[in-house]
């Protein structure tokens, strides 16, 4: 594997590209064979995330922070199922309030059908703290498609709001 650091040239983040294809970088460099070329974007570094699960609460919380995109989001979300302590009968608190990414519609679905895959894994609420309107206009779709799916999903400003909803009872509401 090559590993590229910081070249303005490179464009996109990950790029595989696998046998006997010759490239030509620059000063032209050729390769050839079986090669896997990372091509490394600074930017896409800062991303972070905790997760913090409450027993008391019954509540898993998600902060997530930097520079995401369709690939990374998905990514996250499979990193919490994963995560040992994950527990589908609580509750999920998302706060991408300092998240860097604006989703097209396309990737909207593309992360509402990634998540309705999961399904299992998410029986109980989704809040999801957003900022900026376009963002919240943007997944009160994804919540809408999710809730009429079966899953309760919804999206607000205020953090407070968001625990409020998580504490009332369930019921099955499209919002």
């Amino acid at each position: 594997m090559i590993l590229f650091h910081n070249f303005e040239f490179f464009k996109y983040t990950w790029l595989f590209i696998n046998t006997f294809i010759y490239i030509y970088i620059e000063n032209k460099i050729k390769f050839t064979s079986n090669i896997y070329i990372i091509w490394y974007n600074p930017a896409m570094n800062n991303r972070k995330y905790n997760i913090d699960i409450s027993k008391n609460n019954k509540t898993i919380t998600i902060n997530a922070s930097g520079q995401y995109d369709l690939d990374s989001t998905k990514n996250l979300i499979h990193k919490v199922i994963m995560d040992p302590r994950f527990n589908p009968e609580y509750d999920l608190l998302v706060d991408i309030r300092d998240v860097k990414y604006i989703p097209k519609i396309n990737e909207i679905f593309s992360i509402s059908n990634f998540v309705l895959s999961f399904k299992q894994y998410f029986k109980k609420k989704i809040a999801i703290i957003a900022s900026g309107e376009i963002l919240i206009k943007m997944f009160k779709v994804s919540s809408v498609f999710i809730s009429k799916q079966g899953m309760q999903s919804y999206v607000f400003q205020n953090p407070q709001e968001a625990v409020k909803w998580l504490d009332e009872p369930e019921t099955l509401q499209i919002h």
